[in-house]
């Protein structure tokens, strides 16, 4: 009976110390939720990390990535307890690059129990090193590693390593840490539509900023001149061209960020011998070019110095009559929405530069309908005066004034 009781108050006890736990473990995300609210992406992956660590006793050091679109790479944003945090921070990984990049690939958390170095981190021997230096000589003896993502969107992958231990972490680790990169994953989606809609109403703002400019202007040489600066306060570029079309030539009108800058205006292309410029007049639409180093369009003689490329398409009535080319020292550096943005703003400014066409050429009939009339009140005038005299000397006079 005795033993029997005891069994019970053992069971209890565990009971009760489970109990504690999962009390505990609730607390912790309701205040990690709590501490999410308002706090920048890096401040939002580093309160990720430091609650993983102080949750998750058997981890000694831990290290979170997020997945860069543009460079197809995981970036550390936040490392802690390492020897040389700062080493960490410059390990990048390539999707199915080592344990990080194949986590991340499968989207699914695991636990390493015994870590293979040698197979579960092929990397460079640049990364080696530095993964060497951060750890100060010591390999982690057992990771584990869970995506932080939606349902949507992979976004990146929190890894904590153990360094004396085999089998250091459980399924209940497992557990809370998912909770915790999954409320870290909608807190990013969160600050991500908000950035995105903040800087779409400042876009929006500015392109009403340079329609009502552009608009304004009736002068078509004075337009033209303008418009490089007006794009960029929009687009961000390094250089930028403004090509005016003349039959079947491309004329520089404007350049921006040049050296030579001044010498290259004027300058002209023929249609027909750039890829680029045809694609653009005949399909009338916008090219983005991620890297001008691997694209055949581009001359593989000129060493690149500027890797992004974006052509704009000026269409007045259906005919390209410029072309704008923007480039950037940035690969992959003009998002769809960039794209987007700029296009608009061609197509304002081939309303803008039709507009001033038009007005010229009423000013251009208003001059020769003034400039008739005053030769018609003259052909009257002489018409009057003559029917008035038959003095034969005064005709002659008259018509030879």
């Amino acid at each position: 009976q005795i033993a029997r009781q005891l069994s019970i108050i053992v069971q209890n006890i565990g009971l009760l110390s489970e109990t504690r736990q999962r009390l505990e473990e609730v607390n912790l995300l309701l205040d990690f939720s709590r501490r999410l609210s308002g706090l920048s992406p890096t401040e939002i992956l580093q309160a990720l990390l430091d609650s993983s660590l102080r949750v998750v006793s058997p981890a000694h050091a831990g290290v979170v990535l997020l997945w860069d679109e543009s460079e197809e790479v995981l970036v550390p944003k936040a490392a802690s307890n390492y020897v040389d945090n700062e080493s960490t921070m410059e390990i990048i990984y390539r999707m199915g690059e080592g344990l990080p990049g194949r986590v991340f690939a499968s989207r699914h958390a695991q636990i390493i129990d015994e870590i293979n170095f040698t197979a579960d981190y092929n990397l460079s021997a640049d990364s080696l090193l530095l993964y060497r230096k951060a750890t100060g000589g010591r390999l982690p003896v057992s990771s584990i590693a869970v995506p932080i993502q939606t349902n949507e969107r992979s976004m990146g992958i929190l890894i904590l390593d153990n360094f004396n231990t085999t089998g250091a972490f459980r399924q209940d680790d497992e557990a809370i840490l998912s909770s915790l990169t999954q409320q870290v994953a909608l807190s990013l989606e969160n600050v991500r539509l908000v950035q995105a809609t903040q800087e779409r109403a400042a876009q929006l703002q500015a392109l009403n900023s340079v329609a009502a400019a552009l608009s304004s202007s009736l002068n078509r040489d004075e337009l033209i001149a303008s418009l490089l600066d007006r794009i960029s306060t929009l687009i961000a570029f390094d250089t930028a061209i403004l090509w005016m079309r003349s039959e079947d030539q491309l004329v520089v009108a404007e350049a921006r960020g040049f050296s030579d800058t001044e010498d290259r205006k004027g300058l002209s292309v023929s249609v027909e011998d750039s890829i680029l410029l045809k694609q653009m007049i005949q399909s009338g639409q916008a090219i983005s070019v991620g890297d001008v180093c691997t694209d055949p369009r581009f001359s593989s003689l000129v060493e690149a110095k500027n890797f992004s490329w974006l052509g704009l398409p000026i269409m007045v009535k259906g005919k390209v009559i410029g072309v704008i080319a923007l480039e950037k020292a940035e690969m992959y550096y003009y998002t769809s929405d960039q794209i987007q943005l700029a296009a608009t703003f061609a197509s304002q400014a081939a309303v803008a530069i039709d507009n001033a066409n038009l007005f010229e050429e009423s000013l251009r009939r208003t001059s020769e309908l003034d400039e008739r009339s005053q030769r018609l009140a003259l052909l009257n005038q002489f018409s009057s005066d003559l029917s008035g005299s038959l003095n034969a000397d005064q005709v002659l006079r008259l018509t030879a004034s």
